[in-house]
């Protein structure tokens, strides 16, 4: 019975989560419409998969505050960026993105959960709690006055900016392994 439990909650997480409905493609899935016929979902999204993890980059700006609690709405985080694979993972999936898009992606850096609000000095993870290990800052941040770390969307370099700055934001939902 447990196990059918974890295979009920694998399906849900991969494949029917309410706004991040599993594609192939990376296009949007369709939203889902009100009585009086406006969408009830306000952001446009792309999506892809990597190992097991579901990300979702937003195409409407908020900023890191807004990007966080959006997220944790819909069941995601703010994307973590622990290791370079995941960092070439977000980068080819950006790299695929419709032209017109990825021109906005250029002027504006995408927010991931980084942040030194709770210690000035240590970057950390916000959605996990986990410090910053691996990074790919183009300068050394340290003594710069942001706090939030953000990714550009063609090079790769993280850079920290101003938290209530609206910029666009990539988030994650880690599905569970299913045993058999």
């Amino acid at each position: 019975m447990k196990s059918l439990g974890f295979a009920l909650l694998g399906l849900l997480c991969c494949s029917v989560l309410g706004w991040a409905d599993e594609t192939t493609d990376g296009t949007t899935p369709p939203s889902s419409t009100t009585e009086e016929g406006t969408s009830d979902d306000e952001n446009s999204f792309n999506y892809f998969n990597y190992k097991d993890t579901t990300y979702a980059l937003s195409l409407d700006k908020r900023n890191w505050f807004d990007a966080q609690c959006y997220c944790a709405s819909h069941g995601y985080t703010l994307a973590n960026i622990p290791t370079p694979k995941i960092q070439m993972s977000i980068m080819k999936f950006i790299y695929s993105i419709d032209f017109s898009d990825l021109i906005s992606l250029v002027l504006a850096p995408i927010w991931t959960s980084g942040t030194n609000r709770a210690a000035i000095k240590q970057y950390t993870w916000h959605s996990s709690g986990a410090r910053v290990g691996y990074s790919n800052f183009r300068r050394n941040p340290q003594g710069e006055e942001y706090d939030c770390i953000a990714i550009n969307g063609i090079t790769g370099y993280w850079s920290n900016v101003n938290c209530t700055d609206s910029r666009y934001f990539l988030c994650e939902v880690k599905c569970p392994k299913v045993e058999a």
